[in-house]
């Protein structure tokens, strides 16, 4: 009787060491988690003035993406 009390408190102690363990790991994964999604929400929010330029530069160099499509079949079938 005392080796099954004995062997049940190592099995409660373990059972406790894994649950800690399981809160701790859930709590890291969610800081890794928001030590990667707040940046780059930050960075987004930051260079979307300078994205938006940017994408207006293109667009105005190439055009709208059909007339890029009827320019490029246009070279194609020229040579």
């Amino acid at each position: 009787m005392a080796e099954l009390f004995k062997l049940a408190k190592e099995n409660n102690k373990m059972l406790h060491g894994i649950k800690h363990a399981m809160i701790v790991g859930t709590v890291l994964a969610w800081v890794k988690f928001f030590l990667i999604v707040i940046p780059l929400v930050i960075a987004y929010l930051y260079l979307k003035p300078y994205y938006k330029d940017t994408l207006k530069f293109y667009s105005d160099l190439l055009g709208s993406p059909n007339n890029l499509k009827n320019n490029l079949l246009q070279q194609l079938e020229n040579r």
